[in-house]
């Protein structure tokens, strides 16, 4: 679901595609995508975590996974975000080289299809 809205904001960021309305904008944006994404993937999840660990260590495992999603996405990602940015020197001034960051968001939301035989049946 999240290559869905990676691919809708790099299509709208490389003016591919311009929607008469802003609301369509923001809908089909990488932000409001992931935030449905998060939902729909954090409960299976955490689903599949309660199956597969022993119900001694459960809240432990729960607490750190939480931990550690929470700092990955509050602290981890925005300063991984800031370093690519300098790398690919995207700065406030210049956004000319923007649609190369959404093109590795793309490549990136791909990789966990290559990983999906590792989840058990």
């Amino acid at each position: 679901m999240n290559i869905f809205g990676v691919v809708t904001t790099l299509l709208l960021t490389a003016d591919a595609v311009k929607p008469k309305n802003i609301f369509v904008y923001l809908i089909f944006t990488d932000e409001v995508i992931t935030s449905l994404q998060v939902v729909l993937q954090a409960i299976p999840a955490q689903v599949v975590l309660a199956k597969l660990i022993p119900q001694n260590i459960e809240a432990t495992m729960f607490g750190a996974v939480t931990g550690l999603l929470n700092f990955s996405a509050t602290f981890w990602s925005k300063v991984l975000g800031s370093i690519i940015n300098l790398f690919f020197g995207v700065t406030n001034d210049d956004l000319s080289k923007l649609w190369l960051l959404f093109l590795v968001s793309v490549i990136c939301t791909t990789i966990p299809i290559f990983f999906v035989w590792i989840a058990p049946s």
